[in-house]
């Protein structure tokens, strides 16, 4: 098994050889029918593989998936093939995921195969050597500092005896088997690196972080909202020249109202940003108020640009100001529906006159209500204007703010007290949209708080520093929000968005749309995209985090693995307790996909073999001694032969022709034979002993390469045999490679010990129920990791590192979609990177299309 230090090239001539792979394919699988790529009609080939498809008969009538691989090669699969898959990597193609395992793991219903423990391919010389030797090997514990049973004298001397007994026999087989020649040195490929991912993306994104790379839309499409369309739409702006004459300078009202939808278009490509909102509750000499277009109100007013407003918040939770209209498209019983509809108009009406009080104490002639001041006709709030999401220049631009609270719905006719105003208060800050109202609003007067039946004339007044005690549960939290927007702190980018999420992930709405929480968020921030409401949750935050500078957010937040296998992609508590800002990304977001995914582009992978543990190469130093041993060795059964074959003969020359031959030349051939056959048999004899000397010793660099295993081994020690014929104890179990490694610190020293995990299927698991034990065995590292997924995992992708190592996500791929789904995350030496190869770019997905939740 030990090799040259030659076999292990470096990283700028080690790409594998792929010639064989991209010439002719033939099929191997009875599941596919495979048609190389060539210039051939589209519709041609398709009817080629429809002819040419053999599948089970159970599948005769379904509907065929197309998938094409690295190679250009298409392969059809019936639609309803439930089962789990991997990207082959010597030459690209599909297969059935074959898993193997140690002791008992269940007889529960999978979608991969089961071929329970693995064939030991060890050479037989090893493991004759090996089967001399287990009377009397000694056990190597992953765990140090177990304790070990005393071995009596009588149990040493049975075992000696045993060894005893198998040493001559063994001998003389080996005798045998040395004769004939067998690699004993393991396997190579890859010049020692990991196993590469045979992967090409061949399809479109959604939205692609460089525009070029979208899908054109044809010259006749009149879709301009297609999904193809550009995150980033060009705009040829003519570039801006003195004006020579003053006169046809415009005014600067005009100048503000040509630029409300253009401003963003301009300098960023991106939805303009408002200076003031389009309409208005304008006060009445009367008492009243009247709601009027901003420009109308401005166009006949004399020296005034932007007239002040009072920003007025409340929650639907407390207040009802849905039409009739609007009522007849929820979900309610109608008892429930009569109920709200008789309180829409009085509500409304309430709202309207707390606006016209807090207008007239600021000294402003105006208030904004959203469903006054957002709906075209200005009488309901219309879901498909724009404006609700630009909420959050509203707010900006507001002279103050007023909160108007009120019993909820639950208890309607809670009359009003200190404890009842609390509850509403706390009620008012459960809301999605209350949370950027507060952070947005300016901060140089105080904010008045009305309360439905309070008897006091005046309203509380609370500065925006104070509310993060009196308004939410999570104080600690929303106050750094708080500050850095007063500006006593400053977060970074970084830190904003991560804290709005913890903040936002709690809080909740009447959803609009998916997206709705990162539209949230999208009002802090200066650079927003274009709403789609197409998108989910996930997909809107990746199209903000694109837009914006997030200090590569998504490219962090994907290394993460959740504290809660079922938690949410917003959900940035990492199991390990690191930070977002900890994570230094080693890949980049190159688009959205649909479907929640994403292109990723850059990471370094690998994929993992989950059906065989082949023998792998190793690197011993090569002393003077092991080489004297190795040579002798090999060469034993040649000395032993001759030497008998020469004694043999020279006793029957000495019988039959010692007449002519002389008694002193018979001599002396006779003694130098039995010379010579002396060292023959001592070495025959000490063939155990010295093939065990040969490859012992520590490894210099070893074959890389992730071999999986379902369940936990009871002793890795048994996968090391398997792996480099012997157990010396070099294959450890990781001392912070999952959330279930385990160390202990003795001496000085960080010591790794053996995970205590959940291997029954039958136990629940900490991260789903339908998540079970898995263990990764890295032959580069040495090291052995348990985790727990839902599925196999068949390739490992490197997308960051933090606290010195690296984050290695776990996928699992989608046959049909042809994405790479994260299953598990571990932590790896950074040493790995030098066997990795890199990725093309690829889809990506937080969670399996038919996943329950993720593992660690």
């Amino acid at each position: 098994m030990a090799t040259s230090n030659t076999l292990f090239g470096s990283r700028a001539s080690s790409e594998p050889d792929v010639e064989a792979a991209q010439g002719t394919f033939e099929s191997e699988s009875k599941l596919f029918s495979e048609v190389p790529l060539h210039d051939v009609d589209e519709k041609k080939q398709e009817q080629e593989h429809s002819q040419s498809w053999e599948w089970m008969s159970l599948h005769d009538e379904t509907k065929e998936l197309r998938h094409r691989d690295a190679f250009g090669r298409i392969l059809k699969i019936a639609e309803d093939d439930d089962r789990e898959y991997r990207i082959r990597p010597d030459d690209g193609k599909l297969e059935l995921l074959e898993v193997q395992s140690f002791g008992d793991v269940g007889n529960d219903r999978v979608a991969w195969k089961r071929i329970g423990k693995p064939k030991n391919r060890t050479p037989a010389l090893i493991r004759l050597s090996n089967w001399t030797f287990s009377s009397v090997r000694k056990p190597m514990l992953q765990d140090f500092y177990s304790p070990i049973s005393r071995v009596t004298t009588v149990e040493k001397i049975r075992r000696v005896t045993m060894v005893a007994l198998k040493w001559l026999p063994s001998c003389i087989l080996m005798i045998f088997m040395l004769l004939m020649p067998k690699n004993l040195e393991g396997e190579h490929r890859n010049k020692g690196f990991y196993d590469p991912i045979r992967y090409k993306d061949w399809g479109y994104t959604k939205v692609a972080r460089n525009p070029a790379e979208n899908r054109r839309i044809s010259a006749g499409h009149e879709n301009e909202d297609d999904e193809s369309a550009a995150l980033l739409q060009q705009e040829k702006i003519q570039p801006s020249r003195p004006c020579q004459d003053h006169r046809r300078i415009p005014s600067w009202t005009s100048a503000v109202s040509d630029s409300d939808s253009l401003m963003d278009a301009r300098y960023d490509d991106l939805p303009g940003r408002h200076f003031r909102p389009r309409y208005l509750c304008f006060l009445t000499p009367d008492g009243g108020c009247t709601t009027r277009r901003v420009s109308d109100y401005i166009k006949e007013q004399d020296n005034v640009t932007n007239p002040e407003y009072v920003f007025l918040s409340y929650t639907r939770r407390q207040f009802c100001v849905a039409t009739e209209d609007e009522l007849k498209g929820w979900d309610v019983t109608e008892e429930e529906r009569r109920i709200r509809t008789d309180l829409g108009p009085r509500h409304r009406q309430m709202l309207k006159n707390y606006g016209i009080e807090a207008a007239r104490a600021a000294g402003v002639p105006a208030f904004w209500l959203d469903y006054e001041c957002l709906g075209c006709e200005h009488s309901s709030v219309v879901a498909d204007n724009d404006d609700v999401w630009r909420i959050c220049d509203i707010v900006r631009a507001a002279y103050s703010m007023i909160i108007v609270l009120g019993p909820s719905f639950t208890n309607p006719h809670e009359p009003f007290s200190a404890a009842a105003k609390d509850y509403w208060f706390h009620e008012w800050g459960t809301r999605l949209w209350t949370l950027p109202e507060i952070l947005l609003c300016p901060d140089e007067h105080r904010i008045r708080i009305y309360s439905v039946g309070d008897p006091d004339e005046e309203p509380e007044q609370l500065a925006k520093r104070n509310f993060a005690s009196r308004a939410w549960s999570d104080a600690k939290t929303v106050r750094q929000l708080i500050d850095h927007y007063e500006g006593s702190i400053h977060l970074t980018p970084l830190e904003l968005v991560s804290i709005a999420l913890e903040c936002f992930e709690t809080r909740t709405t009447d959803q609009r749309s998916g997206g709705d929480m990162s539209y949230a968020l999208m009002g802090l921030l200066r650079r927003r995209p274009r709403v789609d409401r197409s998108d989910s949750s996930f997909e809107a935050f990746a199209r903000l985090s694109l837009a914006n500078d997030s200090d590569e957010l998504l490219e962090r937040l994907i290394c993460m693995l959740p504290s809660d296998g079922r938690a949410e992609w917003h959900h940035v508590r990492d199991a390990w307790g690191v930070r977002l800002w900890d994570i230094e990304p080693l890949t980049q977001v190159a688009g959205i996909v649909e479907k929640d995914k994403v292109l990723l582009d850059g990471a370094y992978g690998a994929s993992i073999t989950w059906k065989s543990m082949k023998p792998h190469a190793f690197i011993v130093k090569q002393t003077l001694m092991r080489k004297i041993t190795k040579i002798l060795l090999r060469g034993s059964p040649v000395y032993l032969i001759l030497s008998v074959m020469g004694v043999a003969n020279l006793s029957i020359s000495y019988q039959t022709e010692r007449q002519y031959i002389s008694s002193h030349l018979i001599t002396f051939l006779f003694v130098l034979s039995i010379v010579f056959l002396f060292p023959a048999v001592v070495i025959a004899l000490a063939a155990p002993w010295m093939l065990r000397k040969v490859y012992r010793g520590k490894f210099w660099s070893t074959q890389a390469s992730f071999i999986g295993v379902e369940g936990v081994p009871a002793d890795i020690g048994e996968c090391e045999k398997r792996l480099f014929g012997y157990n010396h104890g070099r294959l450890q179990w990781s001392a912070a490679g999952s959330v279930h490694s385990r160390h202990h610190h003795r001496h000085g020293e960080c010591v790794p010990a053996a995970p205590r995990l959940i291997t029954s299927s039958a136990s629940p698991s900490p991260f789903g129920n339908r998540t079970r034990a898995f263990t990764l065995i890295d032959t580069f590292n040495m090291t052995a990791t348990a985790f727990y997924a839902e599925r196999p995992p068949s390739a490992v992708v490197v997308c960051g590192r933090e606290g010195g190592m690296l984050r290695g996500i776990l996928c699992s791929y989608d046959w049909r979609s042809q994405t790479f789904c994260r299953e598990a995350v571990v932590r790896m030496r950074t040493l790995a990177l030098d066997r990795l190869f890199r990725v093309d770019r690829f889809r990506f997905a937080l969670r399996h299309p038919r996943s329950g939740g993720a593992g660690a």
